[in-house]
């Protein structure tokens, strides 16, 4: 799939999934961008990378919100347990079912340390950015 494909598979997904409240989709994230042609051409992408992309952006808000917002905490929590259900939940392999499954586990226990680990880790540079105008 070329850029113009791939951006508007995001899209549909994006469309589809809510953020949490104050983020915002971003309409054209980097990681999907073809700016620069290498010597083979323009970048191609697999059938469904735009859909996981949009996917593990809703995480990353959801989780984020849980972070640091005491009172929404549980709402964004039970959203976070909506993950295996997505598409993408396919795609990852054992380690990272292991992974998010123990997040779940822990956050479920009120220990939301492993969730803060992983926010710093991989969503530090989501394309899903929080409103900070209110």
């Amino acid at each position: 799939m070329d850029e113009k494909e791939i951006l508007a598979e995001y899209s549909t997904e994006a469309e589809r999934l809510e953020l949490a409240p104050g983020d915002n989709w971003d309409p054209r994230p980097g990681q999907l961008a073809t700016d620069s042609a290498g010597p083979e051409g323009a970048m191609k992408f697999e059938q469904g990378v735009g859909k996981q992309t949009a996917q593990f952006q809703w995480y990353c808000s959801w989780a984020r919100l849980a972070l640091t917002d005491g009172q929404a905490e549980q709402r964004a929590l039970a959203q976070l347990k909506k993950f295996p259900t997505l598409d993408v939940w396919d795609a990852i392999d054992k380690n990272g079912h292991a992974l998010f499954n123990g997040i779940a586990e822990e956050a479920a226990g009120g220990e939301l340390d492993a969730l803060a680990d992983y926010v710093a880790d991989s969503c530090e540079h989501s394309d899903a950015d929080r409103d900070t105008a209110g």
